[in-house]
């Protein structure tokens, strides 16, 4: 018997207002708040594709997501991700002098590619990836570790290619709640 599985579709948006500030100081932009929209889709066996639209005040960005994860035997996993964003620059909104403002219509394209090993018995993450970005003759490669300490308790340890003789290292440890 063939056995069927559920798609999850999910579409959401994160808005932040902030009351505006009059008159607005010189040099700045007026801040109408933040947010962006996205919608996601599992399919199961296949893949999650995402499609995320963060418009701002002096930018707007498109962009999508494509997540693979495939199970080896019952105690790993293997996931694949590569993600596109888009970026244009508004016309700037402030009084501030050109030469500090991007140009208008100016664009931005970038493309993350990462893979990651994942131990589910231990809740040990083992990952690279790589970022391009339009504009940028580096590729900044990077790799990282995670272990889940106790319960939410995570630390992650990284080091990334920032495109200069030296790299950035970083080690951190975070709690993650739901509720």
């Amino acid at each position: 018997m063939a056995r069927h599985e559920e798609w999850d579709a999910k579409i959401g948006a994160d808005i932040s207002v902030v009351a505006p500030v009059k008159p607005p100081l010189p040099s700045t932009t007026s801040d109408a708040g933040t947010g962006n929209a996205w919608a996601n889709l599992a399919v199961p066996h296949v893949a999650t594709i995402e499609v995320h639209a963060q418009p701002a005040n002096d930018y707007d960005k498109v962009g999508t997501k494509l997540e693979r994860t495939v199970p080896l035997g019952k105690s790993a996993s293997v996931t694949v991700q590569s993600t596109f964003d888009f970026t244009e620059v508004r016309p700037p909104q402030s009084i501030a002098p050109a030469s500090v403002v991007p140009a208008a219509g100016a664009r931005a394209f970038d493309a993350d590619k990462s893979l990651q090993l994942n131990v589910l018995a231990t809740g040990t993450v083992l990952s690279a990836g790589s970022t391009t970005i339009s504009g940028d003759p580096v590729t900044h490669n990077r790799v990282a570790a995670s272990q889940k300490i106790y319960g939410p308790f995570t630390v992650t340890g990284s080091i990334n290619d920032v495109g200069q003789p030296t790299s950035s290292k970083s080690v951190s440890a975070g709690l993650n709640l739901s509720w």
